[in-house]
């Protein structure tokens, strides 16, 4: 799903070849560090299981690795694909780290929630930058992850998020996501650096 028309409009795309992940990901269809790094396991899962041989595989895994070389993410899960490519029975082993990259994403997002929440106090206000919730990760989200949970719990009074250019995805996405969790939290689209005490 990409989440450049998001929330006005849900659109499903094809990513089922390297050529075609490769451009949503330069014209920021798929975005998100984490989303990045899960939709490029899942797809050498999927070739691997159309048939591709080991060296079409690789050569599929440095492709997509040159798609965003800064993407940390993207290059972590990468090298764990290549280790699974290396092993005998390479199909069910791509397949089966995959999935497991898609867990360990969710459980590093609770876990990132539970440990930030503890430093967020009754009646806080808070400032979130981009968009790093559920629509970048396969959790709950890294930074707004924390948020949401700290909203559960009844700690946060305001919530200020920054547009992020070029796509909004701070004033778009991530207003979105904290207005999905209800109850009353606000949300304001900028922020000019003079935060309020308190």
């Amino acid at each position: 799903m990409t989440s450049r028309h998001w929330p006005q409009e849900k659109r499903w795309l094809a990513a089922d070849n390297v050529p075609l992940l490769v451009d949503h990901i330069h014209a920021l269809r798929v975005r998100g560090a984490p989303l990045i790094g899960l939709s490029a396991s899942l797809l050498l899962a999927l070739l691997a299981q159309r048939g591709l041989t080991r060296d079409e595989l690789s050569q599929a895994l440095e492709t997509l690795r040159a798609a965003r070389p800064t993407a940390v993410n993207l290059m972590n899960n990468l090298d764990r694909m290549k280790l699974a490519l290396a092993e005998e029975n390479y199909i069910p082993a791509l397949e089966e780290e995959a999935l497991r990259l898609i867990e360990e994403d969710k459980q590093l997002c609770a876990s990132i929630a539970e440990t930030g929440v503890s430093l967020v106090n009754a009646g806080s206000r808070l400032l979130t930058h981009c968009n790093t919730g559920g629509l970048a990760t396969a959790g709950v989200g890294t930074a707004l992850g924390v948020i949401a949970l700290a909203h559960q719990r009844g700690l946060v009074a305001n919530v200020w998020v920054d547009e992020t250019r070029p796509l909004l995805q701070g004033g778009r996405l991530t207003a979105w996501e904290l207005g999905e969790l209800g109850g009353a939290l606000s949300a304001d689209y900028r922020f000019d650096g003079r935060q309020p005490d308190g």
